[in-house]
């Protein structure tokens, strides 16, 4: 194994294992690829911070009431994503898929839509760099992980041998 697959599937199965350990991600590996329809919203509003102050912040949500970070969307490798995004926002917002060539614009009050093949597994960052890249700083990111096709990620496994390898 090359160390840049190794890193890859170290990101995938970190990010997969905390977010399941954290009840945030869950995947059933599957035999065929399908297309994953999501509806996105670019929303604002303020929201409750972590010591109970509020901050006015945009974000992508499912709804139109702002969650932080944005919906984390998980899919497997072979699928097809079909995106809509409905921008409330008085700014124009961009969905940028980090590492591929995946981008839409979308304008203020507009909606877009855009469908791409998921990338090759691991985990990738969305986010707008819109306006100097203010947008992501105010919130508008959120994850992609790309799960293997039809294979079961075991926690604390790689290739058949445990963390420490042979002995």
């Amino acid at each position: 194994m090359k160390r840049r697959d190794f890193l890859r599937a170290g990101a995938a199965g970190t990010v997969g294992s905390l977010a399941t350990g954290m009840g945030l991600m869950s995947w059933t590996p599957r035999a065929n690829a399908q297309t994953i329809s999501l509806h996105m919203y670019a929303a604002k509003g303020d929201v409750a911070m972590i010591d109970g102050t509020t901050a006015f912040m945009f974000s992508f949500s499912a709804t139109t009431t702002p969650s932080l970070p944005g919906p984390l969307i998980v899919c497997q490798a072979g699928d097809t994503i079909a995106l809509t995004i409905s921008n409330t926002l008085f700014t124009p917002v961009a969905f940028n898929l980090g590492g591929t060539s995946v981008r839409m614009s979308v304008a203020a009050g507009g909606t877009g839509s855009i469908s791409f093949p998921a990338p090759a597994p691991g985990s990738y960052l969305y986010y707008d760099d819109q306006n100097g890249g203010v947008n992501r700083i105010m919130g508008l990111n959120g994850a992609l992980v790309v799960m293997p096709l039809g294979r079961e990620v075991r926690r604390g496994r790689w290739g058949g041998r445990g963390w420490a390898g042979r002995r």
